[in-house]
């Protein structure tokens, strides 16, 4: 299948999905998650119509 990669940085280079090194460089990487987690739990519905055809519907059962 198809899957599309993304990523999370500021306009400095700081990578928002990149864990730190040590437990207390983790948490602007544990935040992001959090946030991503929640956002898709959130706007599921929207997150499937975006994506959904009739195609994989009946590929994917």
């Amino acid at each position: 299948g198809k899957h599309n990669n993304w990523s999370l940085s500021t306009d400095t280079g700081v990578n928002f999905l990149s864990p730190g090194k040590n437990p207390s460089e983790n948490s602007l990487f544990l935040l992001t998650l959090a946030a991503v987690i929640r956002a898709v739990d959130e706007h599921q519905d929207l997150l499937r119509i975006s994506v959904a055809t009739a195609g994989n519907d009946h590929r994917l059962g």
